[in-house]
């Protein structure tokens, strides 16, 4: 209770024909740098100390790009973008919550990810881009599932 749960993805997205994932395990080629990407259910983004621990694991863990869930939050610009992710070269996207419940939000470095196109739907963000590091394409999907079964098979529908 009142602990949030983040997830850690390593994409390892890799140029000259590389598998990146087999059988459920990472491989490594060589002069490859997976791309780290967290998703993290801050349960409310707050202020303050919510902030500076999404910041601590930002530069601790070197994320590329963040998924944040249930934001709880309606309006957020680019200086709480630059708060939350330590540096002024973040890129972002928001799916505002609504009177305060869900919420759904994307950061990454905008050194490493280039945007070339987004859906932004009921309760997910696609991100569509290059990972800069390899030159290659990736599909990134923020979301935010609801509990029932009907309104759940009806995003997924949305996504598809």
């Amino acid at each position: 209770p009142g602990h949030t749960k983040s997830q850690t993805f390593h994409l390892l997205v890799t140029g000259n024909g590389g598998k990146g994932f087999e059988g459920g395990r990472e491989i490594r080629c060589k002069n490859t740098k997976p791309m780290n990407v967290i998703s993290y259910n801050v349960r409310g983004l707050g202020s303050g100390v919510k902030w500076a621990a999404i910041r601590r694991m930002v530069w601790k863990e070197k994320i590329d790009l963040l998924c944040i869930q249930e934001t709880k939050t309606e309006n957020i610009d680019k200086s709480v973008c630059q708060a939350l992710w330590g540096d002024s070269e973040v890129g972002w996207e928001l799916q505002p919550a609504t009177n305060t419940a869900g919420g759904l939000l994307c950061l990454w470095s905008e050194e490493d990810f280039k945007v070339h196109s987004k859906v932004i739907g009921s309760g997910f963000i696609l991100l569509v881009g290059q990972w800069l590091k390899e030159a290659q394409q990736v599909h990134i999907v923020n979301i935010y599932s609801p509990c029932d079964v009907q309104s759940r098979r009806s995003l997924w529908e949305n996504i598809k």
